[in-house]
């Protein structure tokens, strides 16, 4: 069975490989810096919900995180630059419609020029 503690220790591994603080990652998903500190200490069991907003945010694979199988990272996050951008649209909403809205568009071109 796995425990609270590993997937912290997991949790805290796929944070310092991103770079980011838990000041950053509580921001992004909505918690307290307390939360984060707790769930990677392991001494706070975190939801589903958490647990995939942790996922998402930390581009991370929900197998590895919840019982260390295959690769920490999920896929589609090997591109540096992709990797940048997902971590800017994650914080910041405005950016995020807007390239939602020009990948919208350039799927209908597509479609037209077909």
């Amino acid at each position: 069975m796995v425990t609270d503690a590993e997937i912290g220790e997991r949790l805290k591994a796929a944070r310092k490989a991103r770079k980011l603080s838990r000041e950053q990652v509580a921001q992004r998903i909505g918690k307290s810096v307390a939360t984060i500190q707790h769930n990677e200490n392991g001494t706070r069991s975190i939801t589903i919900d958490t647990l995939t907003d942790y996922c998402k945010t930390l581009r991370i694979s929900t197998d590895w995180l919840i019982a260390g199988i295959g690769q920490m990272s999920s896929p589609g996050t090997g591109d540096p630059d992709v990797a940048e951008v997902i971590n800017i649209m994650s914080s910041d909403k405005a950016l995020k419609n807007e390239i939602g809205a020009f990948a919208r568009f350039r799927a209908a071109q597509s479609k037209v020029a077909s």
